[in-house]
């Protein structure tokens, strides 16, 4: 096993990928920054895909997105995944509802997620402001 240091994250990484399934004793995970995902949450992924699909794919503040790449490239099978951030907080918009208000909050944290929302009023059959369209 090796740790490697770099400005934003350290990394645990196994040195040697495992060709022999049968050895159920080698776990290897990635610990880091990744363009968007879920924070703090171990995922156990099985191909560069899934790590495109929940994370992201290559960032170029990101080093692990690389490493996790060249892991399965030269064989991997399956790693675990932990997305890191620094003061990073959720994405939140609030809309007034009468007396109240709905607030409505992104899945994952980080300064590339974004909401947009449209409330529309068109196309409905009561005529009452308790009800509208919202369009997320």
């Amino acid at each position: 096993m090796k740790v490697t240091h770099d400005k934003h994250a350290t990394f645990v990484i196994n040195t040697g990928v495992n060709h022999n399934e049968s050895n159920t004793g080698t776990i290897t995970a990635f610990l880091g920054r990744s363009f968007r995902g879920p924070v703090n949450i171990s995922v156990t992924l099985s191909s560069y895909g899934e790590y495109r699909r929940i994370f992201g794919g290559w960032w170029q503040f990101s080093t692990m997105s690389y490493a996790v790449e060249q892991y399965f490239e030269y064989g991997g099978n399956s790693v675990i995944v932990v997305r890191s951030v620094n003061g990073a907080t959720s994405t939140t918009i609030e809309l007034p509802c009468g007396q109240q208000m709905l607030v409505l909050e992104s899945r994952a944290v980080g300064s590339r997620e974004f909401l947009c929302v449209s409330v529309e009023y068109d196309n409905l059959f009561y005529h009452d402001s308790d009800y509208f369209n919202l369009v997320i």
